[in-house]
């Protein structure tokens, strides 16, 4: 259904559902958005209060375990402290050849390793551990390599610098040892001591089991959603405790990327896409606790996510549907009571439909149309009932005007119908062509308008001889046809006196060219044929120049015509110039051989692409009718020119007259003969006498 097929009340209703529509969605999908990302804000704020927590519990069981190890590594401290001063008491002592024994007997009694080096570098005791980490300078737990550690002693305030290393001691299963180590700068040389601490993770080994009960008891007295996953992993990925209905399940596939950044930046969020998942997704938040290498991972659905946001959504969308509703209601109502006037209108307008306005008390009813329009209103409608009245009362004096110009058309349309029938019966009747002894002529006239100014004539002269007259006057319409008439009266009492084609021409000129206010002027071409002897004498007063269509013994054996041309000009255009001179061209017509006159509304017809028929289309057709009647020539000269113009409006008068010499028969030559005979017996006697 188009538009144009719905009522006005219809499209207001489209117009306010559009309206409502490009308002509300907008406000529907904002309404969403806002919602959305608040719920995920809440989400994270919770994951991170949830994984906070257990931080916090993991962060106080392990400071319970690090109080013990606190307190037995202050006891090494003290036992390495001791172990130094006994060096150096030695080296003050010059009694380091005693020390040594002493030293080895230490290292295996109390499980240490010690090493004393002079300032040149040299040991002068070392264990092989401690020859161990110098030649690897491993480095200790904040990153310092033992070497530097070793030479930046004594630059500290402290008299004893300490620091903790942890060294491979099986390169096959990576297992490795934790030490402490002490060191003392001395007059002149440096004593180190390592403390194994392995006794010292034992408690930390006791402790885990009580530290993952803990978290799990810490995890079950959370309050959170029945969608909601919670679950704590180690370093190496072992799941220490869990809650929630993917527990079990792994952590997506992206998760060591996760676990990296929360290991480096505490604690990240974010959403994780994967269609698998209802919702397309999960939200989810990772802490990490660093003293325990431990990971505290908290997910859930994004549709559980989603739900306040559609919920807000549909909310909204019914109040937007109940609006639209109600705003429709309202539009109907108001609507109806708006186009009430309008009606009134488009009741005056049904009217002037069917209104017939060929009665004779037109303009009394088209005020009645008027009284019932609600022209009193001051808005648009009652704008458009004061110009539809403006428009009746316009109406009614166009139809008085319409009537009185229709008067004067059919009057006009009479008066050229008359001058048509006139100017039809002054040209000759050419219906089955014209013919005489020895000739035969054909000829086509066609007006663009209802009269036109060209003409044309063939009659018989009282000698014997033809006469063939044809004319094409300046212009088209009623001058030109009233000039038509005049020229062509004048050339048939010129002809008819005895007066010759150049003769006759310079008659009809001077006797235009004498009164001519307008200017007018007209083409000319008059003949004379003795179809007898065949002499033509003819005269061309700016005319288009004739084609002769001759035939000689070449062109006779294939049937193919040959041509020439008569550009003879005899003179000017007739009628433009006053006392013109013309002069008379003669040309010897074979039997058979014809003559084409034509007037330029066929040689200048125009196509659509304005091309002109020209003297080459006339060729064409005057090629192979050498064996056809001049009646045939004229009809297919005629049909080529209307092929030629197409669908394009002819834009001139066509004029034609093909006549032809025909040939001798027994009749003609028997005729010939008794004339021939005659004038000899005239010539006898005018001897005798």
């Amino acid at each position: 259904m188009s538009p144009s097929t719905f009522t006005l009340r219809a499209k207001l209703i489209c117009a306010i559902a559009v309206v409502v529509s490009l308002v509300s969605f907008p406000l529907m999908y904002l309404g969403y958005r806002d919602a959305y990302d608040h719920a995920i804000d809440a989400a994270v704020d919770k994951f991170g209060n949830i994984t906070h927590i257990l931080s916090e519990a993991a962060e106080l069981s392990y400071l319970n375990t690090q109080t013990i190890v606190t307190e037995k590594v202050v006891i090494e401290k003290d036992d390495i402290s001791a172990e130094l001063g006994a060096i150096e008491k030695w080296v003050n002592e010059n009694r380091l050849l005693d020390m040594i024994p002493t030293l080895d007997f230490l290292d295996e009694t109390w499980g240490t390793y010690t090493a004393v080096v002079n300032d040149s570098g040299e040991f002068l005791y070392v264990s092989p551990q401690i020859h161990k980490l110098w030649r690897t300078d491993a480095r200790d737990l904040l990153g310092v390599p033992f070497r530097e550690f070793f030479r930046s002693s004594g630059k500290s305030a402290k008299r004893d610098d300490f620091t903790f290393f942890r060294v491979v001691v099986d390169p096959f299963t990576g297992e490795t040892m934790p030490y402490l180590a002490g060191l003392r700068r001395m007059k002149g040389y440096s004593a180190i001591v390592l403390q194994e601490l392995d006794y010292l993770e034992e408690p930390f080994k006791a402790s885990a089991p009580t530290l993952e009960a803990s978290l799990n008891d810490t995890i079950r007295t959370l309050d959170i959603g029945k969608s909601t996953t919670i679950v704590a992993v180690n370093g190496e990925g072992r799941r220490l405790a869990s809650r929630g209905p993917s527990a079990d399940g792994r952590f997506f596939a992206q998760a060591d990327g996760v676990l990296k950044r929360a290991a480096a930046e505490g604690f990240v969020s974010g959403i994780h896409s994967d269609r698998a998942v209802a919702g397309g997704g999960e939200l989810y938040a990772v802490r990490y606790f660093k003293a325990l290498d431990w990971y505290f991972i908290a997910r859930v659905p994004l549709e559980v996510v989603k739900v306040p946001a559609v919920e807000s959504a549909r909310t909204l969308a019914g109040w937007v549907v109940a609006a639209f509703l109600f705003a429709s209601l309202l539009g109907i109502a108001l609507t109806t009571w708006f186009l009430k006037p309008l009606h009134q209108v488009s009741g005056a307008a049904k009217k002037l439909e069917d209104f017939d306005f060929i009665s004779d008390n037109t303009a009394e009813r088209l005020r009645t149309v008027s009284a019932a329009l609600p022209v009193a209103l001051t808005d648009e409608v009652g704008q458009v009932s004061r110009a539809f009245s403006s428009m009746v009362s316009a109406l009614e004096k166009n139809i008085a005007a319409l009537k009185s110009s229709l008067a004067r058309q059919h009057s006009i349309e009479g008066e050229l119908n008359a001058a048509r029938e006139i100017q039809n019966g002054m040209l000759p009747e050419n219906e089955g062509g014209f013919r005489a002894p020895g000739f035969e002529a054909a000829a086509y006239i066609e007006a663009a308008k209802e009269v036109g100014g060209d003409f044309y004539d063939v009659f018989a002269l009282d000698d014997g001889r033809e006469a063939i007259v044809l004319g094409d006057v300046s212009g088209k319409g009623v001058s030109a046809a009233m000039l038509m008439s005049v020229t062509l009266t004048l050339v048939r009492t010129a002809l008819v006196d005895g007066l010759g084609p150049a003769a006759a021409v310079k008659k009809v000129n001077d006797r235009i060219a004498a009164r001519n206010p307008s200017c007018m002027f007209a083409t000319l071409w008059v003949g004379i044929l003795d179809a007898k002897t065949g002499r033509l004498v003819y005269c061309c007063g700016g005319h288009c120049p004739p084609l002769l269509v001759r035939r000689d013994a070449a062109s006779a054996e294939n049937g193919a015509a040959a041509f020439e041309w008569l550009r003879d000009v005899s003179g000017p255009l007739v009628g433009a110039l006053d006392m013109a001179e013309y002069v008379e061209f003669e040309r010897l017509l074979a039997p058979g051989e014809r003559c084409i006159v034509y007037s330029d509304g066929i040689s200048e017809a125009m196509n659509e692409a304005h091309e002109l028929f020209g003297e080459a289309g006339i060729e064409r057709v005057a090629q192979g009718c050498a064996d056809v009647s001049s009646a045939e020539i004229v009809d297919r000269l005629v049909a080529a020119v209307a092929a030629h113009r197409g669908s394009a409006p002819q834009s001139d008068d066509i004029t034609l007259v093909v006549f032809e010499r025909l040939a001798r028969t027994n009749q003609t030559k028997e005729a010939e003969s008794a004339e021939a005979s005659a004038n000899e017996k005239e010539a006898a006697c005018s001897v005798d006498v």
